[in-house]
């Protein structure tokens, strides 16, 4: 349900990483509150983020 997720309002410093592998994707610094109720950030890791 949407906004009910353990992540979406923690704001802790730390690196957020995909549940599935492990690999790190998102420094804490970079997540925002954008109103959807999911963690959003607005900056992947270098190299970490594949857009194609």
């Amino acid at each position: 349900l949407r906004g009910t997720g353990k992540y979406d309002k923690s704001f802790e410093d730390g690196i957020y990483s995909c549940a599935g592998c492990g690999t790190p994707l998102y420094r804490s610094t970079t997540k925002f509150n954008s109103g959807c109720g999911w963690p959003a950030f607005y900056e992947g890791l270098p190299g970490a983020i594949n857009r194609s």
